[in-house]
């Protein structure tokens, strides 16, 4: 389980109960307070997986252009995900590979 949540935020409200299936890592990211459900109907986000019962207008979507750019600047920053994951997050690479086992289809 990957808690993105800060220090603070875990301690306040608790973890997830320990499971033996499971493995707890906290990540926190540096991240301004974000409010989706105040963007306007000018944005046109990308669709979110449709099982997934939406709270507003475009939630849990991103434009393909700012999904793109964001991809790009990673790449130039951090090489890709992966060094991202291992130089800003301080994730090994088992745990790297673990989730995109998980994530990614063949």
């Amino acid at each position: 389980m990957i808690d993105l949540r800060h220090p603070w935020e875990v301690e306040r409200s608790g973890r997830l109960p320990h499971h033996p299936s499971l493995a707890y890592h906290n990540l926190s990211i540096e991240h301004r307070p974000y409010d989706q459900a105040a963007l306007g109907p000018g944005v046109e986000p990308a669709r979110y997986p449709p099982h997934l019962t939406l709270g507003w207008p475009a939630y849990g979507r991103a434009p393909a252009g700012i999904m793109s750019l964001f991809m790009a600047e990673l790449a130039a920053r951090y090489g890709s995900v992966r060094g991202y994951a291992a130089q800003r997050l301080g994730v090994d690479d088992e745990l790297v590979s673990a989730l995109r086992g998980q994530l990614l289809t063949p």
